[in-house]
């Protein structure tokens, strides 16, 4: 078993690079480009698995869609989220602070694959959309393409566990409960 196949997930890498009936191959099989599309909070577990990758010269192509939040962000300019920054650092609390779900404002992961010996490329029209995509299915390196989307921010959460009001009713209903034991 190869060493970088510990840090990644032996099955992931046997499934992506092998294909199903890898058993019934014999012997050497096909190297493929292995494409990941995640979010930039989920990019933000395994950003540094690009460091691996290019130790290992795998031949990957990231997409991170940056939306600078989880599930949404919480700005809508980089003006904004400074200010709620400088909000937060001060201690202030309300609407006005960056919230729990908030991440930096374009953070520019591409850098990474850079950093590293690969090539990153970061996006925000349709057709940089159109053209880096397809040199970065060409690199033979690890690939990092860093889509800038809106934000997506909201006025209140739709999400239970990121609003007070709704913890509050959640949790009366659950002593409300009773226990049979």
């Amino acid at each position: 078993m190869p060493p970088w196949a510990l840090a990644l997930g032996m099955p992931l890498l046997h499934e992506a690079y092998n294909g199903i009936a890898a058993e019934a191959k014999f012997g050497s099989t096909t190297w493929k480009k292995f494409v990941a599309i995640e979010g930039d909070s989920a990019f933000g577990f395994s950003g540094m698995d690009v460091e691996t990758m290019a130790r290992f010269q795998m031949d990957v192509l990231i997409f991170v869609i940056n939306n600078g939040g989880i599930y949404f962000g919480g700005s809508n300019s980089a003006k904004d989220w400074l200010q709620r920054q400088a909000m937060t650092v001060c201690g202030a609390s309300g609407p006005g602070v960056l919230r729990s779900w908030a991440l930096d404002w374009e953070v520019w992961y591409e850098k990474i694959a850079e950093a590293c010996g690969g090539k990153g490329f970061l996006l925000r029209t349709p057709e940089e959309l159109r053209k880096a995509p397809i040199e970065g299915f060409h690199a033979k390196a690890p690939c990092i393409v860093n889509v800038i989307i809106q934000s997506g921010k909201v006025g209140k959460p739709n999400f239970s566990w990121q609003s007070s009001s709704r913890k509050k009713e959640n949790s009366q209903r659950s002593s409300k409960r009773t226990s049979k034991f």
